[in-house]
């Protein structure tokens, strides 16, 4: 037996922070994904760091098991400590798969609960594109229609361990209040521009958060190539340029060149597709 579970990866938030009185959080899911791999065998971690092994056992307590008697591993080409929802994506992948090893499928809300108890988590692993209570895990909406945009994402450099980030800065991201835009996406959902207005409202928002000094002019370049918006890791390194799918090629070459010029100190790290989140499991005897 071998079972597999396929979870997305994010380029950092939609949004993030206070929807009236509650702290939260908008996912930006895309294209590029993290497995994890349960096998009949002996037990054995493959790929597993210290986060991952606590989402395992975390599952387990939760289960009320107390030992995971398969072979687990990670497989992940995600970039860490730069916002794109690495460790959620572990976390979330490895839940899932210990639990439906023993035949038991989770609902999205026990999974961010699972998650929460290991770390700050972002919920790429739940249907669509979900909004979370930071603190409670429960998924205060859904929005089930994916807006066609490429993300092109950029690295200024370093890592952030969130762990230690949200240590130093209590009560990061919970202060900042970002209703007017999430009330914006509940009238329009389908609209790209308002996921933009969104993402870059967030993105300026938050600054006083994780400053990022290249944010600003970011803007004016992705505006000047035809950008519905920018977005960030509000706790990562990333800036990322919303476009339309349609125009991701031309426009976003010519953006790529631009950043490249203006801004040398960032990184082009890939050109993404805005996507749905959620997870897959594959079986095979």
């Amino acid at each position: 037996m071998e079972m597999t579970v396929t979870v997305p990866a994010g380029c950092g938030e939609i949004l993030q922070g206070n929807i009236e009185t509650i702290s939260a959080i908008v996912t930006c899911p895309i294209n590029l994904c993290v497995q994890a791999v349960v096998s009949d065998g002996v037990y054995e971690e493959t790929g597993l760091q210290e986060k991952s092994r606590r989402a395992v056992a975390a599952t387990l307590a939760y289960l009320g098991e107390k030992r995971f008697p398969y072979g687990i591993k990670l497989l992940s080409a995600v970039p860490q400590g730069k916002g794109m929802s690495s460790s959620s994506a572990d976390v979330g992948a490895l839940i899932v798969a210990v639990a439906a090893a023993f035949g038991v499928t989770l609902s999205e809300r026990e999974i961010c609960a699972i998650a929460l108890t290991v770390e700050p988590t972002n919920p790429v692993f739940c249907t669509g594109l979900a909004v979370m209570n930071r603190i409670s895990g429960e998924i205060i909406h859904t929005f089930t229609h994916v807006p066609p945009l490429a993300v092109l994402c950029f690295d200024r450099g370093g890592i952030v361990d969130t762990l230690a980030f949200y240590g130093r800065k209590s009560g990061s991201g919970q202060n900042t209040d970002v209703s007017e835009f999430y009330e914006a996406l509940l009238r329009r959902p389908t609209d790209s521009r308002v996921w933009g207005r969104a993402a870059t409202g967030s993105a300026l928002l938050n600054q006083d958060v994780l400053y990022k000094p290249e944010l600003v002019e970011f803007i004016r370049l992705a505006e000047n190539c035809g950008a519905v918006g920018v977005g960030t890791a509000h706790t990562g390194t990333l800036l990322n340029m919303l476009l339309p799918e349609k125009a991701a090629s031309a426009a976003g070459r010519d953006f790529v060149a631009a950043v490249s010029r203006t801004l040398p100190s960032l990184r082009y790290v890939g050109t993404y597709r805005f996507s749905s989140g959620g997870y897959t499991i594959e079986r095979r005897e």
